[in-house]
């Protein structure tokens, strides 16, 4: 089940720090049974003779709960109570076939982390359940067996007893596993009912998984290339270009150096790429070095390499448009948050003499000159929506503005897509608290 609420979760939630948890949280929004929703997303009947490709449904009535109602929480409930139920459904089969009727059972693995599913379970099941502080059961087991193994540990029971020596128990809730049982009993009807329609969605997407893999085919390995960055990069941009070859850092601001020339071409001896920002690559440098195969500027017009000359000579040039954008989004949010809170001559205020406490007159010439507005509700109009402008876009969200976007470059549903409106210009200038441009001077240009 993890994996079904994973996929789930990064679907809906790409953005979140762990998507996962964020769709549990909002599933705990919601009321046991979810409105009326019923789920199979993630529930699978162990049967070894009827091994057969998961497929999933999701059965409600929109009318159950308005938009404005939490009507995602209840989807999402009814998709973690459907994982609950797959996971009883499984317990007692075991029980069944053990014969056996504990009452308590111990719970593992990553959902194991949620306090919420936790409860939900023993409430499902009508069962206390202990979690272990170690969630990772098959990790944990693993070293336990090794420590043993090797002698560290006196046996596996040593190993749970370190490892594992607190647990915290959940004690279901009579009333809500009543509710659950009668729950339980519909979605088992479902799900044995949905049989037939679950063959055809198999025969329907088989064809589709088979052909998930299918692509242009893989190149052969080749050799490493050696890579030499004068560029400033972080260390996880570093860490990707290593997995492609053998790299050499010595970023320009540390070693002071601007490449050109002979002393390019010494520092280019043996390498394959380079990558750069203000190193000058003209056509005569790049015609000595006969192994260069790429120049990757990181820049977003690649004006220190001669584009032209290495096109020639058969040397791809990269560039990085839109390098700035996060930096630049953020200015543009500080400067508009400065101008909506009046932050510069606010400032100027606070640091004039006089103003001791008491001071009623100062106070309200303050209030009068420098009372500022929210972001909140107001419509912010952005010409332009490039790399700067969805980032502006994606920032506004937060505040709970709302977007106006004239680009006659992009198509609307683009803007959409974004999380803006498409307005024209005359529009975007009528209905907008705030402006903001970020347009190429090209279309600048247009727009006069």
């Amino acid at each position: 089940v993890g994996e079904s609420i994973d996929w789930l979760a990064h679907v809906l939630f790409p953005d979140a720090p762990v998507p996962a948890a964020r769709l549990l949280a909002e599933a705990s929004r919601s009321e046991p049974g979810a409105r009326g929703m019923l789920s199979t997303l993630g529930s699978h009947l162990f049967d070894a003779r009827k091994l057969s490709l998961p497929v999933a449904s999701l059965s409600f009535s929109h009318l159950v709960a308005a938009a404005a109602d939490g009507a995602r929480h209840h989807l999402l409930r009814s998709v973690v109570e459907g994982c609950a139920f797959s996971l009883y459904a499984n317990l007692e089969q075991v029980l069944a076939v053990t014969e056996s009727d504990p009452d308590t059972v111990h719970l593992g693995g990553g959902l194991a982390r949620s306090d919420f599913f936790a409860q939900l379970l023993a409430d499902v099941s009508g069962r206390a359940l202990r979690r272990a502080p170690h969630t990772e059961a098959t990790a944990l087991g693993a070293a336990i067996c090794a420590g043993a193994g090797t002698g560290i540990l006196a046996d596996v029971d040593q190993g749970a007893e370190l490892l594992a020596p607190a647990h915290r128990t959940f004690e279901p809730d009579a009333k809500r596993h009543t509710h659950y049982a009668e729950l339980f009993a519909r979605w088992t009807e479902l799900h044995e009912k949905r049989a037939p329609a679950d063959d055809l969605m198999r025969g329907h997407a088989m064809p589709a998984v088979l052909g998930a893999g299918d692509g242009p085919p893989v190149a052969p390995p080749q050799a490493r290339p050696t890579i030499l960055v004068t560029a400033d990069l972080d260390p996880v941009s570093l860490d990707a270009l290593a997995e492609l070859g053998s790299v050499e850092y010595a970023p320009f601001r540390e070693k002071l150096r601007l490449l050109s020339g002979d002393s390019l071409v010494e520092a280019l001896s043996g390498v394959q790429v380079l990558v750069t920002e203000v190193d000058v690559v003209d056509a005569s440098s790049m015609a000595r070095l006969p192994e260069l195969r790429a120049v990757a500027a990181c820049r977003s017009d690649a004006v220190n390499v001669d584009v032209e000359a290495a096109t020639l000579l058969g040397i791809p040039v990269l560039h990085a448009p839109g390098r700035n954008a996060d930096a630049v989004a953020d200015l543009t949010l500080a400067f508009l948050l400065m101008l909506a809170r009046k932050l510069a001559a606010a400032n100027t205020f606070l640091r004039e003499p006089g103003g001791q406490a008491g001071d009623m007159g100062r106070m309200g010439q303050a209030f009068g000159a420098l009372r500022g507005r929210e972001l909140w509700r107001k419509t912010v109009g952005l010409v332009g929506l490039g790399a700067v402008g969805r980032g502006v876009a994606k920032r506004l969200a937060g505040f709970g503005a709302r977007v106006l976007v004239f680009d006659p470059h992009l198509a609307a549903e683009d803007v959409v897509l974004a999380g803006a409106e498409p307005v024209s210009f005359e529009a975007l200038l009528e209905r907008s608290d705030f402006v903001s441009s970020s347009a190429a001077t090209s279309s600048a240009s247009t727009l006069r």
